[in-house]
């Protein structure tokens, strides 16, 4: 039997770890956002649908308060094993920190290793995640925190989904733009502007106009997070329901430039063929 055992320290104290781990249902929400695109829960069972595609359902087997453990097993979706246990704990550790474990037991071995690429992923997501969310601990140490540029592109598309404008403006510098290709799809229907100037236009943007052409269904999938020093770089496929009840979909990249810890410039990038097909329901217009 392959067994997995990954381990990490976190700067956040062990309750706030906690909170978030017997959450069972809000993986994509609270634990791994990105990484984990999707959580339905129903009864002691969750659908987790991840950035990748893959789709898995965990049988809920052990919920420890007193222990801060989660156990659960995958019993169907895209993996078949015929044997999986697995668990993460919240361990106290030194200054008010946690040690976040995660350990998988599984067969057949011929999945230890895509499993092991999974939790080495997702490890790191969890990490930059639970950070985010909590207040360092006393001692927790300087370099790690809410502050690297993923940390701070994380947090802002999380007041993007939440279309509070006062929340999305206060992720942006003052002077802030957005830039999309000219004569995209989104800016003709909406008649707005493909360059927006100013963290008030693009809240409002976001807050308010984003929502009268992407009517429902709005679901993010992300494909990858890149960042070196202030510039993050974002892979995504948004999908939604057009507010003339089409369906949308379409692969973006966007580049976020940081400055002070904030969004100074975004350049967004995208098939706008195939964003005029999908609005217009022609190749251009």
């Amino acid at each position: 039997m392959a067994s997995i055992h990954k381990e990490l320290v976190i700067d956040a104290c062990p309750e706030a770890v906690w909170s978030v781990l017997s959450d069972y249902g809000a993986v994509h929400e609270r634990l791994a956002p990105g990484f984990v695109t999707d959580t339905r829960l129903s009864s002691d069972t969750r659908t987790v649908i991840f950035a990748d595609g893959t789709v898995v359902l965990e049988r809920l087997v052990d919920l420890d308060h007193e222990a801060m453990r989660v156990a659960y097993t995958v019993i169907g979706g895209s993996l078949h094993p015929s044997h999986h246990h697995a668990s993460m704990q919240a361990l106290p550790e030194a200054d008010g920190r946690t040690r976040f474990v995660w350990h998988v037991d599984v067969l057949p071995d011929a999945l230890a290793a895509p499993i092991a690429e999974f939790v080495e992923h997702g490890s790191a997501v969890i990490r930059r995640t639970l950070e985010a969310a909590s207040p360092a601990p006393p001692g927790a140490r300087p370099d790690r925190g809410p502050t690297s540029g993923l940390d701070i592109v994380q947090a802002a598309w999380k007041a993007f989904a939440g279309h509070d404008a006062d929340r999305i403006s206060a992720v942006f510098t003052e002077d802030a733009e957005w830039l999309a290709p000219p004569g995209n799809a989104t800016a003709l229907a909406l008649n707005c502007p493909s360059h927006l100037i100013g963290r008030e236009a693009i809240a409002r943007f976001l807050a308010e106009d984003f929502g009268r052409l992407f009517a429902s269904d709005v679901n993010v999938t992300f494909h990858g997070f890149h960042a070196d020093g202030e510039r993050v770089v974002v892979e995504e496929t948004m999908t939604a329901t057009l507010a003339g009840g089409n369906h949308y979909a379409n692969d973006y990249c966007l580049v976020f430039e940081l400055r002070d810890g904030l969004i100074h410039r975004v350049r967004e990038y995208l098939d706008t063929a195939r964003g005029h097909r999908m609005v217009f329901g022609d190749a251009e217009k």
